[in-house]
Order: structure tokens, then sequence, then C-alpha cells
């Protein structure tokens, strides 16, 4: 039986998406080789931005040469390199100057050709990654007579530390919890997932807030029908923006009415780890540090982070006996109703008087 069934989803606001697309439309795509036409257009995508920062900068001989580098000054707080300068070393011989040896063909012929930089960069070569880049945090350098552009990752927004979740305290297991980093908490699965079956896949939603969203599985455990099916509905999800995971199980559960949760969350990596020893899916947003685990079986929310690190035996009976006590969550209100309503006489005397 197939965990997932195709059910529609939710209707999201399509205005809004084709009001952002007919205002990219109008844009041009392609970076020019025209400094001055790049650095308006720049100007035009990202207008009444006031934490936008465009520095110009001037080099080669006699500084005959010009470039400008922009970045939203509210991402990248930390300004611990200066990027265009080191660009600029890379192609001169000495440590430190000006850089007055560097032509316009020098930057274009080293970038291009992808020769070993100081810093990690990213060749930008449309304004749909420069608005993608500088949105992320990354500063974005045009220089005169290339096409193209330079982004560095610079981007040092203050977040929430790595500590224990406060909703899944242990006594025995690590103490770590996911935070609202993507990257951070991929890399705290990968800490514990060290095997190259473990496959991480992103995209990003093209609404406004152009989240980035990343699923990943342990290829050879997962079942391959569930995994088509999984990734069937993630490519039908409608344009629109996504702040939570909480969005993406939305669109793809398989009954929107059923008061029963079909998947369950984490903020722990060791129990995502273990749903992905277990053939399961996780899924992971930008911006929030839940975890969301599909499918879900209804067993499993029995079950407590802690229950991977006690014996099988004791485990077990500690599951089983949370199982009764729903049971008897259930039950025992309904039965003690009835008897008290309907039938009086068969509750003994004694505790008949009690309850009066």
């Amino acid at each position: 039986m197939s965990f997932f069934k195709r059910k529609g989803f939710r209707r999201l606001n399509h205005q809004v998406t084709e009001k952002i697309e007919e205002r990219l439309e109008q844009q041009p795509k392609h970076i020019s080789t025209d400094l001055i036409e790049n650095l308006q257009q720049v100007k035009n995508i990202f207008t009444h931005c006031e934490d936008l920062v465009v520095l110009h900068w001037r080099y080669g001989s006699e500084m005959a040469h010009t470039a400008f580098s922009v970045y939203f000054d509210s991402l990248v707080q930390r300004k611990m390199v200066n990027y265009m300068k080191a660009s600029l070393q890379d192609l001169v011989p000495y440590e430190v100057g000006p850089g007055e040896e560097v032509t316009p063909d020098d930057i274009i012929s080293h970038f291009e050709q992808n020769i070993a930089s100081a810093h990690s960069h990213r060749l930008v070569k449309d304004f749909d990654d420069v608005i993608e880049k500088i949105t992320n945090g990354h500063i974005v350098i045009f220089f005169n007579q290339w096409d193209k552009a330079l982004a560095y990752k610079a981007i040092s927004v203050e977040t929430r530390q790595v500590d224990e979740p406060p909703t899944e305290p242990v006594i025995k297991g690590p103490r770590e919890g996911t935070i609202e980093n993507l990257d951070k908490n991929i890399g705290l699965i990968r800490g514990r997932l060290k095997s190259a079956n473990f496959k991480i896949e992103m995209f990003t939603c093209k609404g406004e807030t152009r989240t980035r969203v990343a699923y990943g599985y342990v290829d050879g455990l997962v079942d391959p029908k569930v995994l088509a099916e999984f990734k069937q509905r993630v490519k039908s999800i409608p344009e629109g923006d996504i702040l939570e995971t909480s969005y993406i199980e939305e669109l793809i559960e398989d009954s929107t009415y059923s008061p029963f949760p079909q998947y369950r969350y984490t903020e722990r990596p060791d129990t995502a780890v273990a749903a992905l020893l277990d053939g399961k899916i996780i899924v992971m947003v930008d911006g929030t540090g839940s975890i969301l685990i599909c499918p879900s079986l209804f067993v499993e929310l029995m079950q407590s982070s802690e229950d991977y690190y006690q014996r099988a035996v004791f485990a077990s009976s500690i599951r089983f006996l949370r199982v009764i006590a729903l049971m008897i969550a259930l039950t025992l209100p309904a039965l003690y109703i009835a008897l008290t309503t309907f039938h009086p006489e068969l509750i003994p005397t004694v505790l008949l008087l009690a309850i009066i």
C-alpha cells in the first residue's frame, strides 16, 4: 500500500507570484559590459532598500578602471575581508598593494578559467543570480568591460547557538539541537551520518521570500516508490512563499482534514539521523529549526528521543506502557461517565458514597 496518495494542494496567492514574475521580466536578464548600466539596473531592482550598500572602486594603471560592489548591510554585518582587494591580490605577485598591474582582461581571464583564489567565489552570469546572491548575504562585485560578476559569501547574521531543544530534553544522549540556519543544520546531520549515500537535494521557492528548502534521504535505504512519489509532490507544490516546514507538510500531506498527524517533527539531529537510517525522508527549511520526517506511522508518535539510548527490552517496555496509557486515557473517562450516568448500580456502594 502506497503511503502517499495524490490529493489536491492548498491554493496559494498566484497574483503575487505573477506580479513578481512580471516585474522581473521587465529587467534585463544578462549582465552588461557597461558598468554604469549594471549599476543602474541594480538600483532599479533594489529601489527603496535603505540597507543596500554600493561601494565604488578604482584599480589598474593610474586607477583608470572602475568597479563596484553591492551588498545588504543588514546581512553582511562583519566586514572582515575586503573582497575587492582580495580579488586583485590574486592577480598580482605581491601580498599587499593597489594592484596597479591588473587590467580587466587579466580579471576576466583569471576568474573565467577558475584559477585558484584566496577566497571561495561564484561567477554570476545574469541578474536573477545577482538578486539571489545579494538577498542571501553575498557581496557581488561588478567590473567594467565584463559581462559577469563575482559573488563572495559573507553573510553574518546573528543566529541562535546550537543547544538542547527545550521540547525534546534527554538524560542520556547528545544535547545538540537544530537552529534557524539551513547550512548548519545540514552540517549537524552530515557530522553524524558520514556516508556518500546520504543525499541532500535543494530547491528555492519562487515567492518573495525565495526560501531554500532541502530534503534528504539515504540512497539504498529509502523505498524508491516512496521517494519518487515524494519528489513528484514536491515538484507539484504551487509557487508561493514558504516560511516554515509546516507549509511543506500542508502541501504534500495525504488527508488535509485528518485530525491525526501524518508526519512528525524533531529538532534533534540524532533523531533525524535515526529516521534516515529507518528509510525516512527529512525536510528542512532555511529560517526554522524544525525538521519534518516523512512518512510517519502512528506508533512512531509513541516513542521518545531517549529510547535510542536505552536497552532494547527497557525501551520496548516503556513504549508498551505508553500505548496502554493512551488506551486508558481514551477509554477510562467514557467508562466512568457511562457507569455514573446509566448504570450506577454497578458501582460498589462504598465507592458510590465516596463519589457522591
